[in-house]
């Protein structure tokens, strides 16, 4: 049966108010990476997440040990970055993903099994893939995306060369199914025209530790188990 998604904004809206980062846009949007290079040493800043308005280089950046993982804008904004720690970004206009976004906890086959960074992505319309410089060869997504109202999609998805493999290690939550790319079957090969091919993993590590304020369907909780003969 179809599975209705919940009108979550409002309480991440709320728990960012409450002991997280709540940003206003009054037209345009926010950039957010995190881990992003210091500025004196260039090293990445591990534990960190920045944000500035789009199009300006004047920097925020927030110790994720200091607020309740929860970021949210109201507007539209671009992510990327390596998170090192829990964290949900919403906004309740589009999500845009400018770059790979990774864990530090993970190597070449993705998220350690014994890791502690988890994020969710979370927008009122869609989570777009940006058709930008960065993401023309291959990306990577590290998190639970969630697109309440549209799609989670590629733009210029039908133009251009193909951009290589789309790897995401987390979940995908959306209204409608958006495309990422297009191609046709050889056999049992895809062979791409244009935008990416898949490779998608779900993140086990989401039964027992959701981001921030991410709504677990049912809200099971685990009360009791036992082995069983196979």
């Amino acid at each position: 049966p179809c599975i209705e998604i919940p009108d979550v904004l409002k309480e991440l809206q709320d728990l960012a108010e409450a002991g997280g980062v709540y940003l206003i846009t009054l037209g345009g949007g926010y950039d957010i990476v995190m881990s992003r290079p210091d500025p004196d040493t260039g090293d990445p800043m591990y534990g960190y997440v920045s944000y500035t308005k789009t199009g300006q280089d004047n920097w925020t950046d927030v110790d994720l040990t200091n607020i309740n993982g929860m970021i949210y804008v109201n507007g539209s904004v671009n992510v990327s970055g390596v998170l090192d720690g829990r964290l949900t970004i919403a906004a309740n206009a589009t999500l845009n993903i400018v770059d790979d976004i990774t864990y530090r906890g993970s190597d070449e086959n993705g998220p350690l099994p014994d890791g502690d960074d988890i994020l969710g992505l979370v927008a009122g319309s869609d989570v777009i893939v940006e058709n930008n410089e960065a993401n023309q060869n291959d990306l990577t997504i590290h998190g639970a995306i969630m697109a309440l109202n549209q799609s989670f999609r590629v733009d210029g998805y039908n133009v251009g060369d193909p951009r290589g493999v789309l790897t995401i290690h987390g979940g995908i939550v959306q209204e409608f199914r958006g495309v990422v790319g297009t191609g046709y079957l050889q056999g049992d090969q895809v062979v791409p025209i244009s935008g990416y091919t898949k490779d998608y993993h779900y993140d086990n590590r989401l039964r027992d530790m959701p981001p921030p304020g991410f709504f677990q369907t049912g809200n099971y909780k685990r009360l009791t188990w036992r082995e069983v003969e196979a």
